[in-house]
């Protein structure tokens, strides 16, 4: 019987492509040996590591030998599922690697993308099978050992470290003198955060090596300070407070507010963003919270970003925004009398006939509104897709009036034919965002993305199972720093897909 409890997919890491396969082939066979199988065992693992020898060619057959690890729970399936997810990445980036950047010159033909889909599926099929398969670690012995070997391996993607650490959650304790060995070990990003997202979990019971995180709350990257500020805060460390409040006045946009919401969950003070009301506090209140006399964490965030306009009622609360515009041939409908050639919108759309607004025209009279509303400061791009997907410019731009009037004449200018490739046109956003195939840190230059669809994801040559756009973004956005609001036109959307889209990415769906 298959896994089916969802857990987040592997992410892109830099590795070298199929050149590797063969040597983790090697080296991590000799490490699943020093581990004493039980009965059946060592014939799963088998099964497993024969897919693994072919993993370009591996389809529902690594799936099936996956699946029949299901009884065991041993420190040799934690290495044989690390084996796996290094093996499988590294052929994925081979895949893609050549195909991504025409994807985001948008010079795939139909054929192409169809083509590249065949090819890369059924590995990331695997691929998420295998941290499903993850989810049923309970071995305290493999887990602990995942999450040290993780750490500090910079041929593991940051999907994988974040899925450990959930994996290991319910050790518990178990897991500190994992962690304390390796704070002061870690220097590059994604093993940061993967040692933050587990102080998060274990709470107070980190609280003895918390202060030497302390010095992450200045780090140059933001995520880090973000994560650093949370894990503070629930451990609930005194000595953090006057740090965060120092750094609120440094920072600014989500950063600062994220900042803030840590100081309202380690005080319970709900002072909001404002460096000046922090201080304030501080000064008049602080001594007794550094002191111990007040009960430290525990409080809920109340603060939220200040909306720099709206899209379609979603506040344009963001510094850096990709609209991602569907410009199917179901966009040539009436929005408010859709017709259809026999009837229903699976067949041929019906243009709106004179005097009736199609959804195209109202999509892009609602974007070219919204378009100017940001000011200035805002960075934007805009992503269209059809059977494709292609963009305005090759990078964000700055909002300035001009910029703006050159952006509102060009989506006037938008016409809709095709097909819903909704996958395609989010791998083009996450790719300006610094995420695209091939990066190896996390570093999101976008805040946001509107997604906006009338339909279901679908393909020049059929259907698009959902899940795979799903799958996408988990493993394109594994620390949520981008967020996610979904829009969709008409009752012809997949409503659960959209949904679920922006709850996994902190956005919010409307629908129209």
């Amino acid at each position: 019987m298959p896994f089916s409890r969802p857990r987040l997919p592997p992410a892109p890491a830099l590795l070298a492509p199929l050149l590797l396969v063969a040597l983790l082939t090697a080296s991590w066979a000799a490490s699943a040996r020093a581990a004493a199988p039980a009965d059946g065992e060592a014939e799963a693992i088998a099964a497993v590591e024969k897919q693994l020898r072919n993993a370009k060619e591996a389809g529902e057959g690594l799936v099936d030998a996956l699946d029949g690890l299901g009884p065991y729970d041993s420190l040799a399936v934690a290495q044989l599922l690390l084996k796996a997810a290094q093996t499988l990445e590294a052929v994925a980036q081979s895949t893609e690697k050549l195909a991504h950047a025409e994807l985001v010159k948008g010079d795939l033909s139909d054929g192409e993308i169809i083509e590249r889909r065949a090819k890369i599926d059924p590995i990331r099929k695997g691929q998420a099978r295998v941290l499903d398969r993850l989810g049923y670690l309970r071995s305290t012995e493999g887990l602990t050992w995942l999450l040290g070997r993780v750490l500090g391996d910079e041929a593991v993607g940051i999907s994988f470290k974040l899925a450990v650490v959930q994996s290991a959650a319910p050790v518990g304790a178990a897991l500190l003198p994992v962690l304390s060995k390796s704070v002061p070990t870690l220097k590059r990003q994604d093993d940061l955060v993967t040692l933050l997202y587990a102080v998060q979990g274990l709470g107070p019971q980190a609280k003895e090596f918390a202060p030497a995180l302390l010095p992450l709350i200045d780090h140059a990257d933001a995520t880090v300070r973000e994560q650093a500020a949370l894990a503070l805060a629930k451990v609930a460390l005194p000595e953090a407070i006057e740090p965060l409040v120092k750094r609120l006045e440094k920072e600014s946009g989500r950063t600062q507010v994220k900042l803030a919401a840590a100081l309202e969950i380690l005080t319970r003070q709900k002072l909001g963003a404002s460096p000046n009301a922090w201080k304030s506090w501080f000064a008049a209140e602080g001594i007794r919270y550094t002191s111990g006399q007040a009960e430290l964490g525990g409080g809920e965030p109340a603060v939220q970003m200040q909306a720099t306009g709206y899209f379609h009622g979603i506040p344009q609360d963001a510094r850096s925004i990709v609209y991602v515009i569907d410009c199917s041939g179901s966009m040539q409908v009436s929005m408010t009398n859709p017709q259809w050639k026999d009837g229903h919108a699976q067949t041929q759309p019906i243009p709106a006939p004179p005097g009736e607004e199609s959804r195209m025209e109202a999509s892009k009279k609602e974007l070219i509104r919204a378009l100017g509303e940001l000011p200035p400061t805002t960075k934007f791009n805009v992503v269209y897709f059809s059977n494709g997907a292609d963009r305005w410019q090759s990078k964000l731009v700055d909002a300035s009036p001009d910029r703006v009037k050159k952006a509102q004449k060009w989506v006037a200018d938008l016409q809709p034919a095709g097909a819903t490739n909704i996958y395609d046109a989010l791998e083009n956003a996450f790719a300006i965002a610094g995420r695209g195939a091939g990066d190896k840190y996390y570093d999101a230059s976008v805040d946001t993305v509107f997604l906006l669809t009338d339909g279901q994801p679908f393909l020049p040559g059929g259907k698009d199972p959902p899940d795979r756009s799903l799958q996408l973004v988990r493993r394109l956005n594994p620390m949520k720093r981008v967020t996610v609001h979904t829009i969709g036109l008409g009752k012809g959307i997949d409503a659960d897909f959209l949904k679920h889209l922006a709850s996994e990415n902190g956005g919010v769906f409307v629908q129209r």
